[in-house]
């Protein structure tokens, strides 16, 4: 009987434990939105849902697509760069950063609709600079707007085939009860707690006001990957971006790829990956120029801002010809 009694009461501290946590996080959440509120503007996208947009810089227009489940706040060293020669924009998907979130699940279609009512506000044709699970989003808009596009860099992007390939091998059930256990640490306040033990070295060389703003909507609830993976689910095959060779035809393209494994990508990503980037490269004829960002993992958009920089500005101003 004593052993029954101590787990019960082992039990008690723990509810007791996990309410004391989810208040501090609500009152942690309010102390947020007061401290950080949104830096760019909130842009009405249709059905009572406004997206958070951030331009900076002035010249012909640069637009960043985050990776899946990922604030654009990560971003911003990389954008204050663009900025110095370009009206450099960045903006939150629904549920993430600022944004508010969308009444229901939110395909790749959905995405894509979002952008393109976003893009409204921003000066075209645009630069997109995709990383990741955004490079998806940026090759349906390239293929369904392209008078809209002057071009785009992949930062480690996400190529239709292979990505869609890879998710339907990832265990639905598996990967719910990831998202449910990490929304239950979230709204108890355990990933605040333990979050600056976790994040990245990259983000200690940000403004000292970005990293605040980077702990404050990581430690807050959000979608998370399940936001690829509820736009892999809800995707009809009809409407995903194609991806055979020429789909974007002689549009300017540079593809950025890792040049080591990270965490970030799951070995069954990382064993397509190098499948993916080639296929990303054939997107165009004649061929898009690849680099692989030595030393740089899945994140190179924040380990290594100055080379995504470097190949936006060759996008905007081509070295010229040599002469003959």
């Amino acid at each position: 009987m004593w052993i029954w009694r101590g787990l019960l009461a082992l039990l008690a501290l723990a509810v007791v434990g996990l309410a004391a946590g989810a208040v501090w996080q609500w009152r942690c959440e309010i102390g947020d939105v007061r401290a950080y509120p949104p830096p760019g503007r909130m842009v009405e996208v249709g059905g009572g849902r406004r997206l958070h947009l951030r331009c900076e810089g002035a010249g012909p227009s640069v637009v960043m697509l985050a990776g899946g489940g990922t604030p654009s706040v990560v971003s911003y060293g990389l954008q204050d760069r663009l900025a110095a020669f370009s009206r450099a924009c960045s903006y939150d998907r629904p549920g993430l950063g600022w944004s508010d979130r969308a009444a229901a699940p939110m395909t790749l279609t959905d995405h894509i609709a979002d952008l393109d009512r976003l893009l409204a506000q921003v000066p075209g044709p645009v630069i997109l600079v995709p990383e990741s699970f955004g490079a998806l989003i940026a090759i349906g808009y390239a293929q369904r707007h392209p008078d809209r596009v002057a071009g785009i860099v992949f930062v480690d992007g996400a190529e239709p085939a292979t990505w869609r390939d890879t998710m339907a091998g990832v265990n639905p059930l598996e990967g719910a009860a990831r998202e449910v256990l990490m929304q239950a640490a979230t709204r108890t306040g355990i990933v605040r707690l333990v979050l600056p033990r976790l994040l990245p070295p990259w983000v200690a060389e940000l403004p000292p006001r970005t990293q605040g703003q980077i702990r404050a909507l990581y430690s807050r609830p959000a979608p998370g990957l399940g936001e690829a993976m509820t736009a892999f689910r809800r995707t009809p095959p009809a409407e995903w971006p194609r991806s055979d060779p020429g789909a974007l035809g002689a549009l300017p393209v540079v593809v950025l790829s890792h040049g080591q494994a990270s965490s970030e990508v799951t070995p069954a990503f990382e064993k397509m990956w190098p499948v993916g980037q080639a296929r990303l490269v054939a997107l165009t004829v004649p061929p898009a120029r690849q680099v692989v960002a030595a030393g740089a993992g899945h994140a190179i958009a924040e380990e290594q801002p100055d080379l995504v920089a470097r190949a936006v500005r060759g996008l905007i101003s081509p070295p010229s010809a040599p002469p003959p």
